[in-house]
């Protein structure tokens, strides 16, 4: 067999194999061996068919087993003699047979790039600071003690920072030519920045129904200056029973230090 690879890029190899007849008679004897033991063909019992029945009548079979053992014996070997360390699967790009029996394939593949390191000995990492200070430790202890909090839900008054709301939203987009947009049950925390600024202010100029009755009350519109519209109607839920702070929690922010509620 022989073969050329040519690096395209870096990181890309086209391979080009030809497989010589010698080669590609010993791997069809292998092939057609894998055959005899397996064919069941009428009037005989498993593996006991002739050899030229079983040919003629899996011909077709019998050659695409061989090209796929001889692409994958081309694969193995060009890996091995070249010591590549591929990234993807060799592509086939053409297979074909000649008319002197030898048997021609054109594939390429991604290798992994070759990055050599320079020596550490000499290196030594810049000093930082492991040690939190205490307004990263109150800012974390305030995300944990909002995750973990219950919500209670709020009846007759228009909503506030912090509320988790629950709405049914439908307006235009102002950039896309007055396309509307509708979204029925849409969860988002107010003054968090997490929905468009006149979907909040419109949630906040609502009063909160009741929790029992559907989200898709009657709410506010807001209306800009280019012409869209922004409505949504809602229910809230307020904040309350925050955990306080725990040695665990403490613990879990890497300081044993005492942090007010």
């Amino acid at each position: 067999m022989s073969y050329e690879i040519e690096r395209v890029t870096p990181c890309r190899v086209v391979l080009t194999a030809t497989i010589d007849p010698e080669e590609v008679r010993a791997e069809r004897e292998h092939v057609l061996a894998d055959w005899l033991r397996s064919a069941r063909i009428d009037g005989f019992r498993k593996g006991k068919a002739p050899r030229l029945l079983v040919e003629r009548r899996f011909a077709e079979s019998i050659r695409e087993d061989l090209e796929e053992h001889l692409t994958r014996k081309v694969w193995d070997q060009v890996r091995r003699e070249e010591k590549l360390n591929p990234a993807s699967p060799l592509g086939i790009r053409e297979s074909k047979w000649l008319e002197s029996g030898e048997f021609h394939v054109n594939a390429d593949f991604d290798i992994y790039p070759a990055i050599e390191l320079p020596a550490l000995d000499s290196f030594a990492p810049p000093p930082f600071e492991l040690t939190p200070s205490d307004e990263e430790l109150t800012g974390a202890l305030e995300q944990l003690r909002e995750r973990q909090a219950a919500w209670e839900p709020v009846e007759g008054e228009p909503a506030a920072e912090g509320m988790l709301v629950e709405a049914e939203v439908h307006g235009e987009f102002p950039e896309g030519n007055g396309e509307p947009f509708h979204e029925e049950r849409s969860l988002f925390q107010l003054g968090r920045d997490e929905v468009y600024p006149e979907i909040d202010s419109a949630d906040r100029s609502a009063r909160r129904s009741p929790p029992s009755e559907p989200s898709a009350t009657k709410g506010a519109t807001t209306e800009k200056a280019s012409g869209s519209r922004t409505g949504c109607g809602s229910r809230a839920c307020a904040a309350s029973d925050f955990p306080t702070s725990t040695k665990h929690s403490r613990r879990r922010l890497g300081s044993t230090r005492e942090l007010k509620p």
